[in-house]
């Protein structure tokens, strides 16, 4: 009887036990439910949560919002969620494109007559005989009764765009364009135009040393020269033309839908200013891909260490005066045509010792390294060029 007793004891003392230990772990687990968020780890990285005491870095709704409504790519870009609001990490690599532009005129089989109205579009590479071009340009315009585009500062480039896509130059038909980031301008013509676009490109270590000189001398350029020498100058500035061949712009129409619209009474299209990876990896493939589209993106290119010869080739494909009206006259360089005075002579050595300098810096060999393979390139297809037009003189 007794261990009957004992029995049944024992087993009443051990469920209640077991009992206590489930209902005090049930109720911690409860306890952490309701003190807990909910989390799906599925998409925790692309919706950040923020954390007690920090503020998370999210996308602005009325950026998703434009890119659905128009089907327009963006930049990936984050929102204004505070002071520490930090950029991603990376930005999608997007190859440049150039619709509605005209082939080498020299070396394609295409006839031009098949583009509809081209309109001559010139990049100007600062300090490789650009200036006399605009010049020249001018000039033309003037005795030829030609309309030419505002210039295209990066500062203009998206304000011009914005005014072409809502109309103020509905009624201007524009004969010629010239700028800074001229490249890819006809992709917001309402007409619909396509672009022949041409330049004049130099030797990389001659026009870095001849643009901080100018800057030194006074001249107006986009980077600061003062309290710099050449080479931190010339490593701030890099490959100058690869910037111009990879900038691009998105524009976008704000609709009565949008919520931006509705927080800033704006109205029509907005153009914006691409962002662009800055990697190794991402660089090379741009450089690749800019020397296999070169020709085809430029329907002429011309050099400045053979100048008149640039002047010709230009005449002949868009049938202007080039040669004609600016053969012979220079703007914002040395003494060429006239004799050299001894200052001159001593200006000139010191020069030449500055790209020496700078050919045997590392850094600025490899912060020129695009600019000098586009050259190179360009250079390849001058000769072409020159060889074609011989062939018909």
């Amino acid at each position: 009887m007794r261990s009957y007793f004992k029995g049944h004891c024992a087993s009443f003392l051990l469920s209640v036990c077991v009992g206590t230990i489930v209902l005090l772990v049930t109720s911690r687990i409860k306890d952490q439910a309701q003190n807990t968020p909910l989390r799906n780890t599925k998409f925790s990285s692309i919706f950040p949560r923020s954390n007690p005491g920090k503020q998370s870095s999210t996308f602005r709704f009325d950026v998703i919002v434009r890119r659905r409504q128009n089907g327009v790519q963006f930049p990936e870009t984050t929102g204004k969620s505070g002071a520490d609001e930090k950029p991603f990490e990376k930005v999608k690599l997007v190859l440049p494109r150039f619709p509605r532009s005209v082939p080498n005129v020299y070396l394609t089989d295409i006839p031009v007559t098949q583009y509809r109205d081209p309109l001559p579009a010139f990049l100007h590479n600062p300090k490789s005989g650009g200036t006399t071009i605009k010049k020249c340009l001018v000039t033309m315009a003037e005795n030829e009764n030609l309309t030419i585009s505002p210039f295209l500062w990066k500062e203009t480039r998206t304000q011009f765009e914005e005014d072409l896509l809502n109309g103020a130059y509905e009624d201007t038909r524009f004969d010629l364009v010239a700028g800074d980031v001229s490249l890819g301008t006809c992709a917001r013509m309402p007409t619909h135009r396509t672009c022949a676009y041409y330049t004049v490109v130099r030797e990389p270590y001659d026009r870095a040393v001849s643009q901080y000189f100018f800057c030194k001398g006074g001249g107006e350029t986009a980077n600061s020269c003062t309290n710099k020498t050449i080479e931190e100058y010339v490593l701030n500035v890099g490959s100058l033309f690869f910037r111009q061949l990879t900038y691009q712009t998105t524009c976008y129409n704000i609709t009565s839908s949008s919520k931006l619209e509705a927080a800033s009474n704006d109205h029509g299209w907005r153009c914006k200013k691409n962002l662009h990876s800055s990697s190794e990896k991402d660089k090379d493939r741009l450089i690749a891909y800019l020397l296999k589209k070169m020709d085809s993106i430029f329907a002429v290119i011309g050099i400045t260490e053979r100048y008149e010869e640039s002047l010709e080739l230009f005449q002949d494909a868009f049938n202007l005066s080039f040669h004609d009206t600016c053969s012979g006259f220079r703007f914002n360089v040395g003494p060429t045509t006239r004799r050299r005075t001894e200052t001159d002579e001593n200006l000139h050595r010191i020069k030449e010792e500055a790209k020496r300098s700078l050919m045997i810096n590392a850094k600025i060999r490899k912060s020129l390294r695009p600019d000098i393979l586009l050259y190179r390139k360009a250079k390849e297809i001058f000769e072409k060029q020159i060889l074609v037009r011989k062939k018909f003189h």
